[in-house]
């Protein structure tokens, strides 16, 4: 029990650290331990929502839509 008890405490320090020193929070996105969600503007993670996704291929354009030289 008292085991659980330290992994819980260290586990608080660590998501509070994280939490309140920006270089810490740096250090693990650069460190891929953890996704940066505030740099791209995806705080809640719509991106994975279908709805908000981009598609992967680009529309064919036939020869009478492109304006030629």
């Amino acid at each position: 029990m008292k085991a659980l008890r330290y992994i819980g405490l260290v586990l608080v320090i660590f998501l509070w650290a994280e939490a309140y020193f920006p270089e810490f929070y740096l250090a693990m996105g650069k460190s891929h331990l953890f996704p940066d969600d505030y740099r791209y503007g995806d705080l809640y993670r719509l991106s994975f929502l279908p709805q908000f996704k981009e598609s992967k291929y680009l529309p064919r354009f036939t020869s009478g839509e492109i304006n030629g030289p």
